[in-house]
């Protein structure tokens, strides 16, 4: 199962309900770098999955995700030598193409790669920096990936002590920033740093010259905003929307999640979210990738015309990208799926 943790930054160059709110910053005057995260629908260069001997025990989701990845963008799988060469070796005897499969060499501790991995920032000149996030202290594996990446690539590093994972954050690509407020919680308990000075180092970091936060599912274990929200273009963004019979607390929590959205100029629409169990499994659609010229989506097969619904909001919100089903039930029951399981690279 999965678990969720004073910004000190440093450029190395290498070869809780009721809490929401939107916080404007003052930009800094002259700032000496500033960095820009970009936004989920913008273009893609390629796509990073992580691979683990844990896989093996999903491996018709990861086949199924790695393959339909293959049609719309190069999957470069990490992982350590063994195990990585060996899914490789898989996906091409299933028939994707071993021109759209790169690999790197890093051993993992586990498949969730959008909270460990490299988050890409632009900087002035355009070009891409990664930045490092902390990760959990038994998952030294993991937390080490964001410089595994750089190196390969021969980008600039940035590392950060900001309490959060990239499950937690989203970006409109115009400076609007999406939080849950478990990172206002944390930077607040653990580092002492209070709504300003939190916002003061997103925009430092991200470029974040406006953040909401919004509250995370009451009884969800990650606390992680791709659960239940997508930001799908500039100034727009999905949110989730639970049957009141269903689970009446949490249908409340996204409720006001959307007002607090609209009241921060978001143009906010309603997508279902799938009964969770009594909020044993969180499954959602909106934990989903964007490509340049697809959506790929979670699907979990318990009510098909709430599944329709969905793929026709999704549709809605992605004219032109084909929106592709993920059957994800196996792996949403470890509170992850597609966005979780990927980590895109933005075209530079």
């Amino acid at each position: 199962m999965r678990t969720s943790l004073l910004l000190v930054s440093v450029l190395v160059v290498s070869g809780c309900a009721g809490l929401g709110a939107t916080i404007d910053v003052a930009k800094p005057e002259p700032p000496e770098w500033t960095f820009a995260l970009p936004g989920e629908f913008e273009p893609v260069d390629r796509v990073l999955i992580g691979w683990e001997e844990g896989n093996w025990d999903y491996l018709p989701y990861f086949t199924e995700l790695a393959d339909e990845v293959s049609h719309h963008a190069p999957v470069l799988i990490v992982g350590a030598d063994a195990d990585r060469e060996a899914f490789a070796d898989h996906l091409t005897q299933v028939g994707v193409p071993a021109a759209a499969i790169e690999q790197l060499d890093a051993p993992l501790d586990s498949m969730w790669m959008r909270d460990y991995g490299p988050v890409f920032v632009r900087s002035p000149d355009g070009s891409l920096v990664v930045v490092d996030l902390p990760y959990h202290d038994d998952r030294l594996n993991d937390d080490a990936v964001p410089t595994r990446v750089a190196e390969a690539q021969h980008r600039p590093e940035l590392t950060s002590k900001l309490p959060m994972e990239g499950g937690h954050i989203q970006a409109d690509g115009r400076g609007r920033c999406v939080l849950t407020t478990d990172v206002l919680v944390s930077a607040e308990a653990y580092l002492d740093m209070d709504e300003r000075a939190l916002g003061e180092e997103l925009y430092s970091l991200f470029g974040c010259e406006e953040t909401t936060y919004v509250s995370a599912l009451q009884d969800e274990e990650t606390g992680h905003l791709d659960v239940f929200a997508l930001i799908t273009a500039p100034g727009r963004i999905l949110v989730g929307q639970y049957d009141r019979l269903q689970d009446p607390h949490n249908a409340a929590i996204l409720d006001e999640d959307a007002e607090i959205l609209r009241a921060a100029g978001f143009t906010v629409t309603r997508i279902p979210m799938p009964p969770n169990g009594h909020r044993r499994i969180f499954r959602t659609y909106t934990n989903a990738l964007i490509l340049n010229d697809a959506v790929l989506v979670p699907v979990f097969h318990h009510q098909p015309g709430q599944e329709r619904i969905a793929l026709r909001i999704l549709a809605g919100q992605f004219p032109g990208r084909a929106i592709i089903p993920i059957d994800s039930g196996a792996v949403m029951a470890l509170a992850g799926a597609v966005h979780c399981t990927t980590r895109a690279i933005p075209s530079e």
